[in-house]
């Protein structure tokens, strides 16, 4: 048989609304624009799935691992490292 789970929508209050992540300078250029990797884990190993702007901000969605930030990137979720990015209200 199978179970099913009902969604729990206290979850999202988890996400820390008003919280972003500020992305700082990479000094890593891709076409011309200073970007940050955003990778699939919290890792330098995780698969690249997209490029974070330096000095924008994106939805942090509350979880911090190994010093990684969990962001949301163009619909999907993704992670980048503190040593180049941080919280900003």
């Amino acid at each position: 048989p199978t179970t099913s789970v009902a969604s729990n929508s206290a979850t999202t209050n988890l996400q820390q609304t008003g919280t972003k992540v500020k992305i700082n300078p990479t000094n890593f250029f891709v076409d011309g624009q200073e970007v940050l990797r955003v990778r699939d884990l919290p890792n330098a190993a995780g698969t690249e799935v997209g490029f974070a702007k330096v000095g924008s901000t994106y939805q942090y969605l509350g979880n911090t691992q190994n010093n990684w930030f969990n962001i949301q990137l163009e619909g999907t979720s993704g992670w980048v490292t503190a040593t180049y990015a941080q919280l900003v209200e």
